[in-house]
């Protein structure tokens, strides 16, 4: 049986940077209780245990908005309390510098 990789268009750029530089990774990993209806619940995009690291991968159209960016900072909040750091990864800065954008957020560090 052969796994189905379900992902956006966004982290596929990801998943394709990341695997060409041999970059050991977790995908869509459920670190905080996955898609579970508790208010920052979160399945990571990227995580990277070697580093506790881990990326989210911020498309505008899910993660603008006064809802979505409350839910988004109780997750990254959540996330630091436990020794994670969280770099947030915006879909505008991967389409204009993708490249860039990754090799700053391997460094832990976010351009948003």
């Amino acid at each position: 049986m052969v796994a189905t990789l379900v992902a956006s268009d966004l982290e596929i750029l990801v998943f394709e940077f990341l695997t060409k530089r041999k970059i050991k990774f977790e995908f869509q990993s459920q670190l905080l209780g996955g898609y579970a209806n508790e208010l920052g619940s979160a399945t990571l995009d990227f995580v990277f245990r070697d580093t506790d690291t881990c990326w989210r991968i911020m498309g505008e159209y899910f993660h603008r908005g006064a809802s979505p960016e409350a839910r988004d900072q109780i997750q990254k909040v959540r996330l630091q309390e436990m020794g994670w750091t969280v770099v947030d990864i915006w879909e505008t800065d991967l389409k204009k510098r993708l490249d860039y954008t990754l090799t700053q957020a391997l460094r832990g560090q976010e351009l948003g």
